[in-house]
């Protein structure tokens, strides 16, 4: 699975990603921005399975948040359970970037397990999170490493960009929280 990019007319072809949200993810600075309000999450989700409990699965992306912002702004990307995203995602595991806070955080079912700090420049910055047959998860990015120890479910799991942008801007320094590119990858362990 593989996504790289908007371009001027949108995100229409999202390569298997399923848009969701109220009112949905944009396009900007050829990216996917997650817009939503307060009580919500938009994005996108993948209804291809992946599965960590027999093959190490890779989510590698690009994200950029902006230098400035007077609003929750923040974009993620992991793994969830369900199929079907609600005004709240519920990820498994998930690496999320807030421009808010200025941080980078490695969240296992919604809770804050690591974090650390992220550049808020506007540049995009490359993000990797691998996880295993074992649990063990591991995030590389900008801000160092974050790990941590994950219960996976007896089931399959699908890949999912989510987020939300209360006051996008549309200036290069305001653009929202997004994501340029996310490619997903399985390898057989050994």
């Amino acid at each position: 699975l593989t996504f790289t990019g908007c371009d001027a007319a949108g995100c229409a072809a999202l390569d298997g990603l399923v848009r969701f949200g109220s009112p949905g993810p944009i396009a900007v600075d050829h990216a996917i921005a997650p817009v939503a309000d307060t009580a919500a999450d938009s994005g996108a989700i993948s209804l291809v399975n992946v599965d960590p409990r027999a093959s190490l699965v890779t989510l590698e992306a690009s994200i950029a948040i902006p230098s400035t912002t007077s609003a929750i702004d923040a974009v993620a990307f992991g793994l969830t359970a369900s199929t079907i995203a609600s005004a709240r995602v519920a990820p498994v595991i998930a690496l999320v970037v807030s421009a808010s806070r200025g941080d980078v955080t490695l969240q296992v079912g919604g809770e804050i397990v690591e974090a650390a700090a992220a550049p808020t420049d506007g540049a995009y910055y490359p993000y990797t999170l691998t996880i295993g047959p074992s649990g063990v998860a591991h995030v590389s990015g900008p801000g160092g490493a974050l790990d941590a120890h994950v219960a996976l479910p007896a089931q399959a799991l699908h890949a999912i960009v989510f987020g939300r942008a209360t006051n996008p801007g549309s200036t290069p320094a305001t653009f929202p929280a997004r994501i340029a590119s996310l490619g997903v990858h399985q390898r057989g362990c050994d």
